[in-house]
């Protein structure tokens, strides 16, 4: 893909093109400075007139500075616009077509993942019943083997003690096999497992989150302090200077004060473009 801009058949570049300020003018702002930096203080009614006076000269200057740099600046705006209109145009429609094919993607790996969970809920579900069984052989294996201890501890004479004291060993080894069987269930479930391929093989897939505030002091109310951790600010300076005048206008000797927020007055003059005068 190649979008050029050109003059006549010429591609332009960074060196093909000069930008250059008139000599006079270079001229006629140095004697400004000149002239301005003579002024070194201003303590009274003459002094103040001469200062807003070259004031003005400059804020002039300064104005017709910038009024050039925008006129500069115009054919190149023009001709960045047209290479912006003319990329959309040529890019649109891959655009439109990224996310339309994106998009088919990224539904269906959705009803992968879908599918995926369905499918370990699924496993999880059938280990857990197993190792349930596992533990209820568990329990009736030990109370086979207490049952048997108990019957050999009962017993009246050699012969039934022998035989009770064999059941009870016999009892004792199905509980030590249940109990291993128990702890191995998981593990053995284990044995086999495939690291989880990835679903897009040559791409990633990202889960990512989207937030809309809706209501500020619903996120605030419902997790008390921490709430307002989610949470970035920013002063609304009109509303902090509407709060300022509203409380100079109750009293205009005492400076205003803002809860939190630190407030400094500082006095801006500004003066109106004037021509030199002499």
């Amino acid at each position: 893909m190649e979008i050029v801009p050109l003059v006549g058949n010429q591609p332009i570049t960074a060196g093909s093109v000069i930008v250059r300020v008139n000599p006079d003018d270079r001229i006629r702002v140095a004697e400004a400075v000149e002239r301005s930096s003579a002024i070194t203080h201003v303590n009274d009614d003459m002094t103040l007139s001469a200062a807003k006076r070259m004031a003005g000269e400059i804020k002039s200057l300064l104005d017709e500075i910038q009024d050039s740099k925008k006129a500069a600046k115009r054919p190149f705006a023009a001709v960045e616009k047209a290479i912006d209109a003319l990329a959309s145009e040529v890019g649109q429609p891959v655009q439109n077509e990224s996310q339309r094919v994106l998009g088919l993607i990224n539904g269906y790996v959705t009803e992968l993942e879908r599918r995926a969970k369905i499918e370990a809920r699924e496993k999880e579900r059938l280990l857990q019943a197993q190792i349930d069984a596992q533990r209820a052989k568990l329990r009736e294996a030990q109370a086979a083997q207490e049952k048997a201890e108990a019957e050999a501890r009962a017993a009246k004479d050699e012969a039934a003690r022998i035989r009770a004291h064999a059941e009870a060993e016999r009892r004792k080894a199905a509980a030590e096999q249940a109990q291993l069987a128990a702890e191995m269930a998981r593990e053995v479930s284990m044995i086999g497992v495939k690291p989880k391929q990835a679903l897009v093989q040559g791409g990633r897939v990202d889960h990512k989150f989207e937030f809309t505030l809706e209501d500020v002091y619903a996120t605030v109310s419902a997790l008390g302090g921490q709430g307002w951790k989610l949470l970035r600010w920013e002063l609304d300076i009109r509303a902090c200077q509407d709060a300022c005048k509203a409380q100079l206008e109750k009293d205009p000797d005492v400076e205003p004060k803002l809860p939190g927020i630190s407030v400094k007055r500082t006095v801006n003059v500004s003066v109106r473009a004037t021509a030199r005068t002499e």
